[in-house]
């Protein structure tokens, strides 16, 4: 049992999609308890040759709530596998054989995000008062962000890597471009200097690309998450792509069918992918 163990308690997560990043993946498991580190090697599975990572609770209850929540989810067209890692992980220390592996550290109990937090240029300091639930003193200020002046916030219609949309800039205004991935659908291009950022947001082609494209204004990180959504019971004569779509503009941002509910190979469940901020199951 994992209740019987003594320290820390290592997960091991199988399945992983290749978008997923480790802000996300750390943000998804903390839903279940405080999540003392996590990180995604470079590696990939010898099992199922997909991505793993390995998540850290402080506590045995969140480590066993996790195994029981999270194992058998599915985030995009992947399952995930999550059991107790077979072995205690290490502190990741760097080393001149390659490069340091994504680790992050979190022994913050406040929920918020840090967009809630940090509202202005400077936050108001806010003083611990007693049974004041997440209350802080953080006052923070712009530092080493002047590549952001330089910069536009997109929204894609449909995911795609980070890499292939650097080449299509490339390809259509013959300059180099920086594209990070945000989370969710959003992406933030930097460009070398303002004149080109103007140029990528008027251009008729790129703007074709996105559903959404403007000057970086303030944004923050999304907080969003794919998930695949399973419907019962939808009316046979309303079995389509409309109704799909109707049902999960409830909850974010459809994107696509499975193929078994497209093709209506079974009408037992519809397979629905969807991109949400939606933490808590839905």
């Amino acid at each position: 049992m994992i209740s019987d163990r003594i320290g820390l308690f290592s997960l091991f997560v199988d399945n992983l999609p290749d978008n997923v990043g480790l802000n996300w993946f750390r943000k998804f498991f903390s839903q279940y308890g405080v999540v003392k580190d996590a990180f995604i090697p470079f590696k990939r599975s010898k099992v199922t040759n997909q991505r793993f990572g390995f998540v850290r609770y402080i506590c045995a209850s969140s480590a066993e709530l996790a195994i029981s929540k999270a194992n058998g989810f599915w985030i995009e067209n992947r399952k995930l596998f999550v059991k107790m890692a077979a072995f205690e992980v290490q502190s990741i220390k760097p080393n001149s054989r390659g490069p340091l592996i994504n680790t992050v550290s979190n022994l913050n109990l406040d929920k918020r995000s840090f967009a809630d937090v940090v509202q202005h240029k400077t936050t108001p300091l806010v003083r611990y008062q007693k049974g004041v639930e997440n209350s802080a003193t953080i006052i923070v200020q712009p530092s080493g962000s002047s590549w952001l002046s330089s910069s536009a916030i997109v929204k894609m219609k449909v995911l795609s890597p980070p890499n292939l949309i650097k080449e299509a800039i490339f390809n259509v205004l013959k300059q180099e471009v920086e594209v990070k991935y945000m989370g969710g659908l959003f992406f933030i291009i930097t460009c070398i200097n303002e004149e080109l950022r103007n140029n990528l947001i008027v251009n008729d082609v790129i703007r074709g690309w996105f559903s959404m494209l403007k000057p970086w204004n303030g944004e923050t990180a999304s907080l969003s998450r794919f998930v695949w959504l399973n419907c019962r019971g939808m009316p046979l004569n309303a079995w389509c792509l409309d109704s799909f779509k109707k049902i999960e503009d409830f909850w974010g941002d459809f994107l696509t069918l499975d193929d078994d509910t497209s093709n209506r190979e079974s009408f037992e469940v519809g397979k629905l992918l969807m991109c949400t901020e939606r933490v808590e199951p839905i």
